[in-house]
């Protein structure tokens, strides 16, 4: 009966151990998964990629504090059940009066262990702290669309960069403007940009005369495509005739202009 209740009570211990590091690695995770949102925010990601080094973290570091829990860890905070403990589970396949006097006593002494004492309230109480300056951070980001970096557009460009042909490059000219390469003399085509707000264009069918629902379909039409078989004729204009007495006057006037000028 006694070694019934002292596996029960020691499972207990252990069950409670682990409790309180879940707890724990639980705070430390969720501050690794809110600096990871922050990080990704600033440089325009999606936020559900900080749940890769969320899960990674959660899951070595409970690891590692599973690897903490054991009697020793409950001795050091219980000093009535120094070594006592350790050794009432090492003796728990053996049944005789002193082993079972040795677990009534680690029995009564067990009622002095307190769960509050393998908590730090002050580092939860940090981290809790932490978590709230954080998630109220993350809202701030959010709602201004703080970002410092776009890595999808670096990516794009990085992709077109190497898509595009090495005779479009700068340190290419001739190969860019020679005949039959493709290039364009004139320099690549670009748009202005005249502001950064988007502008929607609708068209409006009751403010204008067209009629929408009459629509024709376009007309076939046939050419002439027989070539002109008649003869074809130029005369110079009366204008282009030369007239000696018009030339002459013309002459006169000019050389009137140039002395004008030449006396003032």
């Amino acid at each position: 009966m006694v070694r019934k209740q002292i596996i029960l009570a020691i499972r207990e211990i252990h069950a409670t151990l682990r409790s309180i590091n879940l707890l724990t690695c639980l705070l430390d995770s969720l501050l690794v998964f809110l600096l990871s949102i922050i990080l990704l925010l600033l440089i325009s990601l999606p936020w559900s990629w900080a749940l890769i080094p969320f899960g990674a973290y959660f899951l070595f570091h409970f690891k590692n504090l599973q690897r903490q829990v054991n009697l020793t860890l409950v001795e050091e905070k219980t000093p009535t059940l120094q070594e006592e403990l350790r050794t009432s589970a090492d003796n728990l396949d053996k049944d005789n009066e002193i082993v079972n006097a040795l677990h009534e006593e680690v029995l009564a002494k067990m009622r002095n262990i307190r769960v509050s004492d393998f908590i730090d309230f002050r580092k939860v109480s940090r981290r809790l702290l932490v978590i709230t300056l954080l998630s109220f951070l993350i809202l701030l980001f959010a709602a201004f669309n703080v970002s410092f970096l776009d890595v999808n557009d670096l990516v794009n460009n990085f992709q077109d960069q190497n898509r595009r042909s090495p005779y479009e490059d700068e340190s290419y000219p001739e190969e860019e403007n020679r005949a039959g390469a493709g290039g364009s003399i004139f320099g690549e085509e670009s748009i202005a940009e005249l502001g950064s707000e988007e502008l929607q264009l609708q068209f409006n069918p009751v403010a204008t005369e067209l009629d929408l629902s009459q629509v024709d379909k376009p007309k076939d039409v046939e050419f002439n495509r027989n070539p002109f078989t008649g003869e074809l004729a130029a005369s110079t204009d009366r204008s282009f005739e030369t007239d000696s007495q018009f030339v002459q006057e013309n002459k006169e006037v000019v050389q009137l202009y140039f002395q004008g000028i030449a006396t003032t």
